[in-house]
Formats: C-alpha cells, structure tokens, sequence
C-alpha cells in the first residue's frame, strides 16, 4: 500500500543521506525509483511528494525538488517539514528572496517547535542572516541550533561564522578549538564546503573568516 512504498523510499533515501553506509549511487538510484513508485501510486499523497523532492535534491534536480515540495504543500499546507524543505532550498537558489525565506522557516518552526530536524533550519535562519548582514540575528539562532546539540562540530564551526562575522575574533577560535577537538579533521574538511552556488552570497558567510584569517581562510 502507499504506506509501505513511502517507507520504502524514505528507507534508501536516509540511508543514501543521512546513514553512516558510505554514500552509493546505486541506493539513490533505488530511493529514487521508489519515491517515483509511491507518486505513481498514489499522487496524491504529500509525503510521497516530499520523498520525490528528496531524492530530486540529492540528485542534483533542485527545480525538480522544488516543484514536488510545491505538490506536498498544496496536498497538506500544514505539512511542517515540506515547507522548511522549501524555503531553505528556494533560498539556496534564488538570492532575491533573502529574508522573506527566514521568516517562513521561523514561522514554521514556531508551528513544530519540537521538530527533528530544527537545528539544521535554525542554521538555515542564521546562514539567511549573515547573506543580509544581520550578523547578531546570526548568532542567535546559531546559538539556538548549538543548544540543541552542543556537541556538534558541525554547529561549533557555525556558531564560529558568525561570530567571525562580528570580529569577535577570540570567540571564533575558541568555537573552532572545540569543532576540531570534538571531530579531529573537521576544519580541513571544510575548506571545499560552499552552501551557495554563487560566490557573492558564499563571501559574505565566510566573511569574516577572511578578514580575520580563521580556520585557513584567507
């Protein structure tokens, strides 16, 4: 039934994204095809669209994506997770809407406080905040994803960007001191990582970083 092939679908695509299984083109192959069989067999299901939106993503599709969010939404508009998808994906490629996208994905939170997923869309906030220059609206919710997950170097080099992005130079090392020690080889990982497609909008995240020289920026 349309329950076992969302969950079918789901099973590659969190194994694919977020499993510990080295990543395999072979098992997004697969939870693309399922996704695309629970569309097919019930379209008019929004989790089987938010799986389709999914895969599209981790396929490289993002147009793709952002129209199957499109259908999950219309399907349910109190659908928490479709809408926190979209407006951080449509943020991600479309640099005029800016803020507009960190008031939708607060507003959605504040509807699902408990959500699983919220440090990475409280990320989400705080990245749309540096992009606009609202550095301290950066660190809050910077701080608000740390707090939910203090150990994560992911979040302690974060919470790092921004408050680089203020000059609190000293802070920044000390946030990044903890990233390293809480995942040795974490820093030199990120050297390739880059959020946006366009270099602009990237400058601006890592700014301060740059004109600090933090973290092997310069």
């Amino acid at each position: 039934d349309v329950y076992k092939r969302q969950g079918l679908a789901w099973a590659y695509l969190k194994q694919y994204g977020f499993g510990t299984r080295e990543k395999s083109a072979a098992v997004l192959e697969k939870g693309y095809d399922a996704a695309r069989r629970a569309v097919a067999y019930a379209g008019n299901s929004p989790f089987a669209h938010y799986s389709m939106s999914t895969a599209h993503v981790w396929r490289g599709e993002k147009e793709l994506s952002l129209k199957e969010l499109e259908h999950a939404i219309d399907l349910n508009p109190f659908f928490t997770r479709a809408k926190l998808a979209y407006y951080n994906r449509h943020e991600l490629m479309d640099p005029r809407i800016g803020l507009e996208a960190a008031e939708e994905l607060r507003k959605a939170l504040a509807l699902s406080p408990r959500e699983p997923d919220r440090p990475f869309y409280f990320w989400a906030i705080a990245r749309m905040n540096l992009v606009a220059g609202e550095n301290m609206e950066a660190l809050d919710w910077a701080d608000r994803a740390l707090s939910v997950q203090p150990q994560s170097a992911m979040y302690l080099f974060r919470r790092a960007l921004c408050l680089a992005a203020l000059d609190r130079v000293d802070e920044a090392q000390k946030a990044l001191d903890q990233c390293e020690a809480a995942s040795p080889g974490f820093l030199a990982r990120q050297l390739d990582w880059r959020p946006y497609d366009d270099e602009e909008r990237n400058k601006k995240v890592f700014g301060g970083f740059i004109r600090n020289g933090l973290a092997g920026w310069s």
